[in-house]
């Protein structure tokens, strides 16, 4: 969908002071098969005071524009040292097989979130996500999906995102809440429109969040056989509205959207996530 009227990101304005930090891939190849998901373990920025990251940019190589399909940075929080893989200069896996240390595999806490046809986010006046102090992240782990059905063998990337970061600190502290992923469904061929429902339960939101949180965007991801994505807010039994939808998922367009009027999410609620994919033509 192309969201002419609709507004994409804060108008928030970026301190004299901010400064930024880039997380890459350093030459990475792009092998000549549909599909590669690459995961890389990324040292976090020293800081010697508590930062907030206010600004998030995407920095795709030009080359690269159509076959960089999504980035994905998560945290690792539980405190291990995973120094020895920059000691032994072997930092890169491919996700999702055998190859990929439980390690950095276990590192699954989404800090920073694009896809293709996406821009920058800014984050609201109100808040920014945290780094320096203890809730900080130990390391980060990057995922880099690279989309090439046209098979384009000889291409290497470069690509990441830049991040702003400023000592202003935000009156709240923001985070990223992921909901509705699927995992190894079975969609039957030739379907019109098979649907799927992926609950974050009463139990799942009281895990997640401890008190009243606000949801000041969100960013709706899926893949080739998607058409349409509906992000559902419920409490105690009743459904309180849409969080977010798209009518006319295009998966070459995919933008986070931010929202002037923040959602309320307490402990308890639940959110239903809904996709609807099209498989005719495929067997």
């Amino acid at each position: 969908s192309l969201y002419l009227r609709r507004k994409l990101g804060s108008s928030a304005t970026i301190p004299d002071d901010a400064i930024t930090y880039d997380i890459t891939v350093q030459n990475i190849e792009i092998p000549a098969y549909h599909t590669r998901y690459y995961c890389e373990v990324k040292k976090v920025p020293k800081l010697k005071e508590i930062y907030h990251m206010i600004k998030v940019e995407p920095l795709i190589q030009k080359e690269n524009l159509g076959i960089v399909h999504h980035i994905i940075v998560y945290g690792c929080y539980d405190k291990k040292d995973r120094d020895h893989y920059f000691a032994n200069n072997n930092t890169g896996f491919d996700c999702y097989n055998g190859n990929m240390p439980r390690d950095i595999d276990v590192c699954r806490s989404p800090i920073i979130v694009w896809a293709i046809g996406g821009g920058e986010t800014l984050y609201p006046e109100e808040a920014g996500f945290a780094f320096g102090g203890p809730s900080s992240p130990d390391y980060f782990m990057m995922e880099v999906h690279y989309d090439n059905p046209q098979l384009i063998s000889g291409k290497r990337d470069n690509s990441g995102v830049r991040l702003t970061l400023t000592k202003d600190l935000r009156p709240n502290n923001a985070a990223i809440i992921g909901t509705g992923a699927v995992y190894g469904i079975t969609i039957p061929p030739n379907s019109k429109n098979f649907q799927h429902n992926a609950i974050c339960s009463s139990d799942c939101t009281n895990q997640l969040i401890k008190e009243p949180t606000k949801i000041f965007g969100a960013y709706l991801h899926g893949h080739l056989a998607t058409r349409k994505v509906i992000a559902r807010h419920f409490r105690n039994g009743k459904e309180l509205g849409v969080i977010d939808e798209d009518e006319h998922y295009d998966f070459n367009y995919q933008q986070y959207k931010h929202f002037e009027t923040p959602i309320e999410l307490l402990p308890g609620d639940s959110i239903m996530v809904t996709c609807h994919y099209n498989t005719e033509g495929r067997n």
